[in-house]
């Protein structure tokens, strides 16, 4: 694990938001989740620590699936046997909620472990931020307004999206003074 959170720091860098402390954040998330729920807890911590390996701000859509194949890489080389960096692929591809159109849901709960740990991070408040610093940054939103609905709905899903009920408890408090926040900001705005 020493090496891995070597690589996580190298390839993320320290920014609070989309770096190595938003991986540390969803790998404590999972590890809270994965002592309710019968988990293989080395997949959930692995798979937690590079759901984000390959993301680089822009591949929104993508990177669930690049990062899964970037982490195949890593874990290849560090010997991880092949049966295990499957698991952890799977993991990894599922994390987002916007690729199960295409994947599926998660199915085993290694895969909803994980996901949920990425919903908590979502609904907190530094999920809204780094929702916000994303929309601002893509032609899809015309104005502010556009982005702090776009927001709302993004939060509501990611908490909506959660599978176990003790994922809920634990995002519950932020999602609600996230939620807060943007009503105040409509209110404040409109």
């Amino acid at each position: 694990m020493e090496e891995l959170h070597r690589i996580v720091k190298a390839r993320l860098g320290h920014d609070i938001l989309f770096g190595y402390p938003h991986a540390l954040r969803v790998m404590e998330n999972a590890e809270h989740i994965a002592e309710r729920v019968e988990v293989n807890k080395n997949i959930v911590r692995i798979a937690s620590l590079l759901h984000d390996i390959a993301f680089d701000g822009k591949n929104v859509v993508s990177h669930a699936e690049e990062s899964a194949i970037a982490a195949d890489k890593i874990l290849k080389e560090l010997g991880i046997p092949s049966d295990k960096r499957i698991a952890i692929m799977n993991t990894i591809r599922k994390h987002d909620f916007r690729v199960w159109e295409r994947e599926g849901e998660p199915k085993t709960n290694e895969e909803k472990v994980v996901s949920d740990a990425e919903n908590i991070e979502r609904c907190s408040p530094q999920g809204l931020v780094k929702f916000i610093i994303i929309a601002s940054k893509l032609p899809t939103y015309k104005d502010s307004g556009d982005i702090i609905r776009a927001a709302s709905k993004f939060i509501n899903k990611a908490y909506a999206s959660l599978f176990f009920e003790v994922s809920k408890e634990r995002a519950k408090e932020s999602f609600e003074a996230s939620k807060g926040f943007l009503e105040m900001l409509v209110h404040n705005v409109s």
